[in-house]
């Protein structure tokens, strides 16, 4: 088995047996925190620690699948994570459609500033209307 195939392989059964101590301890927490009346202080304080040892239990839980999300960050950034042929054209589809969606949303707005640019295209002036307007600028600037 290859390096990595079995790093896979240890991620995977470290994401297997977290979550199942989640799930196990989270049920026990259910059913440890019935509140049926009647109980003596030697069964309240043993369901209490029961509580305290699942909660414990279920921090560790979590902190090993953070422990599993940091790895794999950390093989992706640097590069030790590369997506198997089928995932990486099924990400290069994904960018196909996303593009092509934007390219959608766009196209009302392209068409906008096309209109935009055509208002502000230079009218053709005849040289006296030119003179007229320079003339008015030199006047209203003095």
């Amino acid at each position: 088995m290859s390096k990595i195939s079995q790093r896979s392989v240890t991620l995977l059964q470290r994401v297997d047996t977290a979550t199942g101590n989640l799930l196990t301890k989270y049920s026990e927490l259910i059913d440890l925190a019935s509140t049926s009346g009647g109980k003596d202080q030697g069964t309240v304080a043993s369901e209490t620690l029961q509580i305290e040892t699942n909660a414990t239990t279920i921090v560790r839980s979590i902190e090993d699948l953070l422990f599993v999300t940091r790895s794999l960050k950390e093989a992706w950034i640097l590069g030790r994570v590369r997506p198997a042929p089928a995932i990486g054209a099924a990400f290069d589809e994904l960018d196909d459609v996303i593009e092509c969606e934007e390219t959608k949303d766009l196209e009302p707005m392209l068409d906008q500033e096309d209109n935009l640019t055509d208002s502000l295209k230079p009218v053709s002036l005849s040289k006296r209307e030119k003179a007229d307007l320079l003339l008015d600028e030199i006047l209203s600037g003095s």
